[in-house]
């Protein structure tokens, strides 16, 4: 969201704010646009009593607790939060302005109705989307979104000494042999079926462990 492009990107969403809002939200009619109060974090999540101005250049956000706070498009563009098929499309029109082609990889949960077909409908140079397995944890929740969540996830991990399943950093610290990722993820283009489906992090711990793992003789 720092990027110099995105604040032309969101006064243009702005603006147009009332076409993009019966698409994205055509029961409520309003885009979930969003910024956290800077007294206290609270955001109001659907953005219905948000106050834009008219040239899109900024937009006013009323906390129940400490009231009116506005955010300036230009200069405080990485404040704004946006729903996942709102953030999708600012991307999508931040890289129909660069020069470049771009491809998008995402996790097999953005996948449907909306990533591929509507949002199409939004842009004239839409990038390049691949979408890989996802990633779980013992729950069945995505890993990645649950770090996101919640710096101290996954403490089980830390202490079983399986951090590096988190963080690269520690990954290469510990000097695992990544070419061990590379040869799974060959495997889903040599054997498609593993491509369509997920996968545990516990999965991925028992290769780098080097134990066998069977997925069952349906698939032969």
């Amino acid at each position: 969201m720092s990027n110099p492009e995105i604040p032309d990107v969101l006064r243009e969403i702005f603006i147009k704010r009332d076409f993009y809002g019966k698409v994205l939200a055509p029961e409520r009619g309003s885009l979930a646009i969003r910024a956290s109060c800077p007294e206290c974090g609270l955001v109001e999540k659907y953005g219905t009593r948000n106050v834009y101005a008219d040239d899109g250049s900024t937009v006013t956000f009323q906390c129940p607790s400490h009231g009116l706070f506005t955010c300036n498009t230009q200069t405080e563009s990485n404040r704004f939060q946006f729903n996942c098929q709102l953030f999708n499309l600012v991307l999508g029109l931040f890289y129909e302005r660069t020069p470049y082609n771009w491809i998008e990889i995402c996790g097999s949960d953005y996948a449907g109705f909306w990533q591929e077909q509507l949002l199409w409908r939004l842009l004239s140079k839409p990038a390049i989307i691949v979408y890989t397995p996802l990633i779980s944890d013992w729950s069945g929740s995505k890993v990645s979104k649950s770090l996101y969540l919640q710096d101290t996830a996954y403490q089980y991990l830390r202490d079983s000494g399986q951090e590096y399943l988190l963080y690269y950093e520690i990954c290469r610290q510990e000097n695992k042999d990544l070419t061990i990722l590379w040869k799974e993820v060959e495997l889903w283009v040599d054997e498609l079926y593993r491509l369509f489906r997920g996968y545990s992090i516990h999965y991925l711990h028992l290769l780098f462990e080097g134990q066998a793992i069977g997925l069952g003789t349906i698939h032969k």
